[in-house]
């Protein structure tokens, strides 16, 4: 199926870059509502999550306050019941933070840690809406899906 998004960028490509497109682009709304109506096209939601990225935004949240690298790993794991590395955790979790999805701030130091600060993460609300979007997008793939489909 053809989206939205994809019709404007074959839209785009024929006119090139330039004056032509920045003229145009502030008809994208329209072109959009009108590719939803005409083809019943959906338009892709501004927030995009991968499949990792939204089970690290849920867990974060799951854990509210006390959700850092290693209670993070620790509580994917047993829930998920499946290994996961700690640099791809930590790669995953800095790429949220610059996406606006996640803001961290460092604990006290301690002695235990040899006067390492943890990183603790929380959920913003712009990463509150980006889980929304990818619930409420899911939701309605598995609505949309035919009882004959599974039986």
């Amino acid at each position: 199926m053809i989206t939205a998004l994809d019709l404007m960028q074959r839209f785009k490509k024929q006119l090139g870059s330039g004056s032509k497109w920045e003229i145009c682009s502030t008809w994208v709304d329209i072109f959009t509502k009108i590719a939803t109506f005409k083809f019943k096209i959906k338009p892709m939601g501004k927030h995009h999550l991968g499949e990792f990225e939204e089970l690290v935004l849920l867990t974060v949240a799951v854990l509210y306050g006390e959700a850092y690298g290693v209670s993070i790993l620790n509580e994917m794991e047993n829930r998920l019941k499946r290994g996961i590395s700690i640099g791809s955790l930590r790669t995953v979790l800095n790429r949220l933070e610059k996406k606006g999805y996640l803001t961290s701030k460092f604990g006290e130091s301690t002695a235990m840690r040899g006067g390492k600060r943890k990183r603790y993460f929380l959920v913003t609300k712009y990463g509150q809406k980006a889980l929304q979007e990818t619930r409420e997008q899911r939701q309605q793939l598995w609505d949309d899906i035919p009882r004959i489909a599974f039986d």
